[in-house]
């Protein structure tokens, strides 16, 4: 027999859709904010599998010195990029591997620690209740509110706005056992475009090389942007030639990993009651893939403005100050830049993403942190870009005005530096 809720929720309450690091982020800010929080997610103890990379910085303040032990893997003093024209860019930036299993813990013990209950379900439907929202599980179960968040990833329960459905950045990569490597034990390699493909004129991919010991690394095959995931298998095998050519063997194999995800498309309409998180929300960087320490920075901010909502106007106030604060105007201005620049990079073949990164690494370090962080600011970044587009070679410079043809893109600079 199904559940319905036939009373109002608690008017100081979240339901959490999602157990992954933007769900469990949020639920635990907002029990700190005081909410009763649930989160509701099909295995919500799973283990995660993937791996997470994070600019050691940008972790600062975000978990105490304990977890920072506890979700740190390993720590590179600095990160380097490799193209032909520049065989050894180092970055003076540190650079980390998160422990998968630490950071899902971590997080859960903020969680237990706040009072956060936590129900197996797959929310699919999402309806409107006096004093807030239920949303109905797989099995006819209901589970009200006053607030409900999508952090689920794919976000299907949200409303979006009209477009096309992004990019997606895939990656197949082997954690490897070796007598030895030629990557030095103080640098990540970020990103390797001259290793020897097995199909140059393919689509174009890097290699992405963590190394943990003298005898011990992670390598990675990666499509950074394409319209559509590349096969496993052609990854793999693009990873192998890359080994191969380095002479390094891949006998002996400690683990593999496979993922892929969008990044980019449609943002969430802002006049829908359920609120997004996460991936969902839309909150994957459009030109570098990178989510998760924006996600567990904007945890605390986010629940402070649902809490806020709340106190001040209920659920419909809630709504609306956390998508205002989600999706202000700066940051839509600066996703709507990122996203001309994914898809100048869809344009691009080997040779030009070698030259798009030469540049792009070129730029002061300033400029490129804040880029990749997507933390500029709308004139600091209208700035960067046509910096960029100085240093750019003229193929990168075609596909870039290419990507902005039309008068929205002859004006698309002006209006992002506030003109």
């Amino acid at each position: 027999m199904n559940t319905i809720c036939t009373q109002s929720p608690p008017p100081r309450s979240a339901l959490i859709l999602g157990a992954g690091p933007a769900g469990l982020a949020l639920a635990a800010a907002c029990a700190h904010e005081g909410l009763a929080v649930t989160v509701l997610a099909p295995a919500p103890m799973a283990p995660w599998h993937p791996s997470f990379g994070a600019w050691e910085d940008e972790l600062h303040g975000l978990f105490s010195a304990e977890e920072l032990g506890q979700v740190i893997a390993h720590r590179w003093a600095a990160a380097c990029v490799a193209t032909p024209a520049q065989p050894r860019r180092r970055l003076e930036r540190p650079y980390v591997r998160l422990s998968t299993g630490g950071l899902q813990a971590a997080l859960w013990a903020r969680c237990e620690a706040a009072g956060v209950q936590v129900i197996a379900g797959e929310g699919v439907q999402v309806q409107p209740i006096p004093g807030g929202q239920r949303v109905l599980d797989a099995a006819g179960q209901a589970h009200a509110a006053a607030v409900i968040v999508d952090a689920t990833g794919a976000g299907a329960l949200l409303r979006r706005r009209s477009g096309g459905p992004g990019a997606v950045q895939s990656a197949y990569g082997l954690q490897l056992e070796l007598d030895g490597h030629p990557w030095p034990l103080d640098e990540a390699l970020l990103m390797d475009w001259r290793a020897p493909l097995a199909d140059a004129e393919g689509p174009p991919t890097f290699l992405y090389a963590m190394p943990v010991s003298a005898t011990e690394v992670f390598v990675e095959e990666t499509s950074l942007i394409a319209p559509v995931a590349l096969p496993f298998a052609l990854l793999r095998a693009r990873l192998l030639a890359r080994l191969s050519g380095l002479g390094l063997p891949a006998d002996r194999v400690i683990s593999e990993e496979r993922c892929a995800f969008r990044m980019g498309g449609p943002l969430p309409v802002r006049d829908q009651a359920l609120l997004g998180f996460g991936a969902a929300a839309g909150m994957v960087h459009p030109a570098t893939g990178y989510q998760l320490s924006r996600s567990l920075r904007e945890a605390g901010p986010m629940a402070a403005a649902i809490r806020a909502g709340l106190d001040a106007g209920g659920p419909v106030e809630a709504a609306r100050r956390g998508w205002d604060h989600l999706w202000r105007p700066a940051l839509r201005a600066q996703w709507a830049a990122y996203g001309l620049g994914a898809e100048a990079l869809q344009r691009l073949g080997q040779s030009e993403l070698q030259g798009f990164f030469d540049a792009f690494f070129a730029l002061p370090e300033p400029d490129w942190r804040a880029f990749m962080s997507g933390t500029l600011s709308r004139p600091a970044l209208a700035s960067t870009l046509l910096r960029f587009f100085a240093l750019a070679p003229s193929a990168t410079r075609r596909a870039l005005m290419r990507a902005g043809q039309g008068v929205e893109g002859l004006l698309f600079l002006p209006r992002l530096a506030g003109a």
